[in-house]
């Protein structure tokens, strides 16, 4: 079953009104490497220019911080102004506005106050809301500024800013019917996150993008003719939205509804948890996540909760559900409970609607996992929701704690396609709340499933070689696949590496092949490798092939008594290794077997004849591992 994960490294929860979209969230969270560029260390995320020279964007470990602004994950890039350009790709959009955003942190100065672009929107072709830098006229500072396109006029701010101080820049493209109308413009260090202040730069003026749906890209620019040369920066936390609430963090701080927050939870027999957690803070409000909706069958949702402090006074309010865009459903609720210190879960079938409380008294500052769906029934007023705590079972679905049916059905099952978070017992009772690892899936066991949900996964003789493939319906901080490969099922050696998609709630398909495969049975095993350097086995297919010209090796005589003579098989001219074992592994002798070409028979240099028993020689070398079993009389 495809699930969906929020994960809370970025903000991807989005306000419950409005259809804004966060296109890109990028805090670099790759291994940091002082040879490996951006392009390799992203996984081909990010691409460079096909004109770009120079030294490379390294990752590097740390991030850049940015008062009010969220505690940011992963690491940063150090950019220079002279060095390799590097683009990524975002979705297109008819019509609108995009913005973009990021923190810098200039380390040394450009050598040139004329200045040229370092991040901008755009395509293959066009350079568009191009934000700019240059050396200021006092001595040791630096000017940010904007231009519509590429070689536009520039618009400087007169502010001279200061080296090693970090600086948040929004900058924006809006899309105007008619020609020459678009709009282009920047902010710095800009006063609201929450609403959408006036922009420091607003240019109209100049050649208009062709086609606005065209923007599809984020770039860092290579700098031409070097006017960037001495530039350098750390660039961390770019963001590309179709809205101001999505490319503004929400704040690490408690004045608004809900933010995000550094560390994480976890809970015993879920995965371990990556990224942030969410807070609720003073203000009331509500967000909600988007999912695949389902035309039958049930929808569950998922997410470990914490409760901090208790409220104020007597207050219940829901802080999670379900819902279409006009309806919600399955509503989890708090309240403070009647034994002193403690708070109760409760669930109803719609906000509003009379709430089954459980009777169960839980403790503050101790992390508890909560699992709630909906179910379509035929008729009217049959739906079931359901609600379980701390349940046993993570692998099979329990019995709930918690069941409904009484009251309204959401009126369209297929429209229910979002996830809900609304802090308002915080906000008018003071009740504290954390959540994290929240997830959407139509299956049970998906909930709690490892990073990577396989769907298939194959291994076939093609010809003379083998086909690997798997495919996965989902995977979370998956930084890369390892297929091992065996002659005996026991001991594998890697074979290659597949990097994997990071985060993806879609369907992706993986294959490599193997031209080399031994004669016989070929074990393959698949490894899948998390961004932490966590590894999880995930099956193991076998291959058996009987090769024309296959390499062969055998023993005579078998038993042997004065003399072990090898005969390799169509080996080529190389050195293959010899190793004489007892049943139980140990080494009774071991030699390197120069093969020559022509040459079939090769006696073992044994010092003494091993005593009678059975014994196992393994003839190793290239692409061949063979074992064999000899008796020595």
């Amino acid at each position: 079953m495809k699930r969906i994960y929020i994960t809370l490294i970025g903000i991807l929860l989005l306000p419950f009104v409005g259809s804004a979209q966060l296109l890109l969230n990028e805090s670099f969270d790759y291994a940091a490497s002082s040879s490996n560029d951006l392009n390799e260390q992203s996984g081909g995320l990010w691409t460079v220019f096909e004109s770009s020279t120079g030294s490379p964007a390294l990752v590097t470990e740390g991030s850049l911080t940015y008062p009010g602004y969220y505690t940011s994950a992963g690491n940063k890039i150090q950019f220079d102004g002279a060095g390799k350009g590097y683009y990524r790709s975002i979705p297109g959009q008819t019509t609108g506005t995009l913005y973009g955003s990021c923190i810098i942190n200039v380390t040394s100065l450009p050598t040139s106050t004329a200045g040229d672009h370092f991040i901008f929107l755009g395509n293959s072709s066009a350079t568009m809301s191009a934000v700019y830098i240059r050396a200021a006229a006092t001595p040791g500072k630096f000017n940010i500024g904007l231009g519509k396109r590429k070689g536009s006029a520039v618009s400087w701010m007169s502010d001279n800013l200061s080296l090693n101080t970090a600086y948040y820049i929004v900058f924006a493209y809006t899309d105007v019917a008619g020609v020459t109308n678009d709009i282009s413009r920047l902010w710095l260090n800009p006063a609201s996150f929450d609403t959408e202040p006036a922009a420091d730069i607003t240019i109209t003026a100049g050649a208009d993008v062709s086609v606005f749906s065209n923007l599809n890209r984020l770039g860092l620019n290579h700098s031409d003719a070097n006017k960037n040369a001495g530039l350098k920066m750390d660039i961390d936390e770019i963001h590309v939205s179709t809205g101001w609430e999505q490319i503004s963090p929400l704040p690490d701080g408690s004045d608004n509804s809900v933010f995000v927050t550094s560390g994480n939870l976890s809970y015993p027999g879920l995965p371990a948890s990556t990224g942030n957690k969410i807070r609720f803070g003073a203000e009331e409000g509500a967000y909600y996540h988007t999912f695949a909706g389902q035309s039958s069958g049930t929808v569950y949702g998922s997410f470990i909760l914490n409760v901090t402090s208790l409220p104020t006074f007597a207050q219940s309010d829901y802080i999670t559900c379900l819902g279409s865009e006009t309806q919600l459903t399955a509503a989890v609720y708090l309240r403070a409970s009647a034994t002193a210190g403690k708070f109760n879960i409760g669930l109803a079938k719609q906000p509003g609607l009379p709430v089954t409380w459980l009777s169960n008294d839980l403790d503050i500052n101790t992390p508890h996992y909560l699992v709630f769906s909906c179910t379509a029934v035929s008729g009217d007023a049959n739906d079931k929701v359901k609600l379980w705590l701390n349940p046993a079972d993570l692998a099979t679905e329990p019995g709930p704690a918690a069941e409904i049916s009484e009251g309204d059905d959401i009126a369209d099952f297929s429209a229910m396609n979002r996830i809900v978070i609304y802090n308002g017992i915080t906000a008018r009772a003071g009740m504290g709340v954390e959540m994290d690892e929240l997830r959407v899936s139509a299956s049970w066991a998906d909930l709690t499933a490892l990073p990577v949900t396989l769907a298939e996964f194959t291994a076939k003789a093609v010809n003379n070689g083998a086909r690997i493939s798997w495919i996965t319906y989902s995977e979370i901080n998956n930084d890369h696949f390892e297929i091992e490969h065996s002659a005996d099922g026991e001991t594998f050696r890697l074979l290659t590496q597949v990097q994997g998609k990071g985060i993806s709630a879609n369907q992706n398909e993986y294959v490599i092949y193997d031209d080399h495969p031994y004669n016989g049975v070929n074990y393959y095993r698949l490894v899948q490798v998390d961004k932490d350097g966590t590894r999880t086995d995930l099956g193991v297919k076998a291959v058996s092939f009987t090769l024309k010209d296959a390499q062969e090796a055998s023993i005579y005589p078998n038993p042997a008594s004065t003399a072990i003579n090898v005969l390799l098989k169509n080996y080529p001219a190389g050195n293959v290794q010899a190793v004489l074992s007892t049943m139980a592994g140990q080494v009774m002798h071991r030699e390197t077997i120069r093969v020559n070409a022509g040459q079939k028979t090769y006696p073992l240099h044994l010092v003494n004849m091993p005593s009678p028993g059975m014994y196992v020689l393994n003839i190793s070398g290239g692409n061949q591992n063979e074992t064999i079993k000899i008796i020595i009389n």
